[in-house]
């Protein structure tokens, strides 16, 4: 159930972000790899606003600031 749900929100992100950029198949790698690290760096209301790293790591691990330099790659 949970990794069917997260499977299927990583091919949604893939998808919107291929054809977003006007991307073909060939960057589909990167967009999968792209789209697990900013859910992985995103707070989750099923696990009360932390983070996933944060919950495995038990310490904060996003800067904002250093993520938003990555999506603007």
């Amino acid at each position: 159930g949970v990794s069917r749900h997260m499977n299927k929100t990583l091919l949604e992100k893939v998808h919107c972000m291929l054809s977003n950029d006007g991307l073909g198949k060939i960057f589909w790698a990167e967009a999968v790899t792209h789209a697990e690290h900013l859910v992985s760096r995103l707070p989750l209301s099923t696990i009360c606003g932390k983070t996933p790293l944060e919950v495995w790591f038990g310490k904060l691990a996003t800067d904002y600031d250093t993520l938003q330099k990555v999506c603007c790659m």
